[in-house]
């Protein structure tokens, strides 16, 4: 869905929101850390059952649910929820659509380095440079594309 939004999108509408730019890079910073940071804070302090422990006593659930919860907060919300929830709200929506749109483009890369911080105790690891190295082929090379062969006059 990023792919063919950003390789269709209104560069004109993202270069218009970016005029604000202090809005802008609030939108960014709050979409791609805030929320995430917030959401690492308060998951640490809830009582879930250890890993690997038989007998369930939380109510909170197993600690491979904070591991959802912290992957849920630490990616961007997708280019549509934030359109629609800013339209609802009547607010900017080109501004709405710039910051989602260079937010789910930036998540890409931000939410695998934030997981690694964020569940450095956890059991699960993997190897973030080779995700960023499979994000950037299966993402960002097709957006580069998409946006060149746009330049190409018809």
């Amino acid at each position: 869905a990023v792919v063919s939004t950003q390789s269709t999108g209104k560069t004109d509408e993202i270069k218009d929101a970016l005029k604000s730019g202090h809005v802008f890079v609030v939108g960014i910073v709050s979409s791609l850390f805030l929320t995430g940071i917030i959401a690492a804070g308060l998951t640490g302090q809830l009582p879930f059952d250890a890993p690997g422990m038989e007998e369930k006593v939380s109510v909170f659930g197993p600690y491979e649910f904070r591991i959802g919860l912290m992957l849920y907060y630490s990616v961007p919300c997708t280019i549509t929820a934030g359109i629609v929830l800013v339209q609802q709200a009547e607010g900017n929506l080109p501004m709405a659509g710039a910051i989602a749109t260079v937010a789910n483009v930036i998540g890409c890369y931000t939410t695998p380095i934030l997981l690694q911080l964020f569940l450095a105790k956890a059991e699960g690891k993997f190897d973030v440079a080779s995700v960023l190295i499979k994000l950037t082929f299966s993402i960002l090379l097709p957006v580069i594309v998409g946006k060149l062969l746009q330049c190409i006059p018809a």
